[in-house]
């Protein structure tokens, strides 16, 4: 209460003297939930995958025209006994003309890099996010890694191995790898066929299938749909129809290694051991 002399009179809200009563404070608009920038996938795999292919075609190309070697290689010693005389009959000087497996390794890295950088190039210029090619880890995704690889390979592609002869009946296995460590002719070659087998490959192909395709399929779809559709991707861009089966299980086997670790490391380590285990059976048959 106020007076100006003739009385009593209520105060005036905002007068210097006189406080404003309080408000209720008016609550803000909840701030919404900024949306996840979109990760990248398919859409910039595909075109990688595309650009890789046509540019090993170039350099493997290259390589044969300058060496003036032959694309088609024998499989087993058969296969270099009729070379021979395929040769000897028509008047050609004998000599080797497969590609040397040093050549055949670093003709597969300009590939990669090719792969890995389109994939990287498509998703900075559409702003998405690039999810899924972080390396670190714990150390015991080394004995973690090594034993998923080794069991794949071992017990699991037998039994797939088995159960494929049951349902095809007798069938001839791939010998690509097999060709391969039949030509090994020096140490330099057997390093340049380790390294590229057994660490170079495995590296590039978690990243690029585990790390780009399947981190955005399991985004998209959910865990299981997205592991198993990311492993027949993988089984199927070897070209191999009688490899696609046991790709796409041991796609599965590193595709849940690095599901259920939230890592990749695990992953690319298994691919080593699975690969590495594959170079010893093969080596063993020299």
């Amino acid at each position: 209460m106020v007076s100006n002399g003739d009385g009593p009179q209520d105060a005036v809200p905002g007068s210097p003297d006189v406080p404003d009563p309080p408000q209720d404070a008016v609550p803000s608009a909840p701030d919404e939930a900024a949306p996840l920038t979109p990760r990248w996938g398919l859409a910039e795999a595909i075109p990688a995958w595309v650009a890789s292919a046509f540019f090993s075609i170039l350099i493997y190309g290259g390589v044969l025209a300058a060496g003036d070697y032959s694309p088609f290689s024998p499989q087993r010693p058969g296969g270099h006994i009729g070379r021979a005389v395929g040769q000897f009959t028509s008047g050609v000087p004998l000599r080797n003309d497969a590609v040397p497996v040093i050549w055949r390794m670093a003709t597969l890295v300009p590939g990669w890099i090719v792969m890995l950088a389109v994939a990287w190039f498509l998703a900075s210029i559409t702003g998405k996010e690039k999810r899924g090619w972080d390396l670190r880890g714990k150390a015991s995704d080394i004995p973690l890694g090594i034993g998923a690889g080794v069991f794949i390979q071992v017990p699991v592609l037998t039994i797939v191995g088995i159960l494929m002869t049951l349902i095809l009946g007798d069938f001839t296995q791939s010998g690509r790898a097999q060709e391969l460590v039949d030509s090994l002719n020096s140490p330099f070659a057997y390093a340049a066929l380790i390294l590229g087998v057994a660490v170079g490959a495995p590296v590039v192909e978690e990243l690029f299938y585990r790390g780009i395709i399947q981190g955005s399929l399991v985004e998209k779809l959910g865990d299981i749909p997205g592991l198993i559709l990311a492993s027949i991707i993988f089984g199927a861009v070897h070209l191999s129809w009688i490899e696609f089966i046991p790709l796409t299980v041991a796609g599965l086997g590193f595709g849940l290694l690095a599901l259920k670790t939230g890592r990749l490391l695990p992953a690319i380590i298994a691919h080593m051991a699975f690969n590495a285990v594959t170079l010893v059976f093969l080596f063993a048959t020299v």
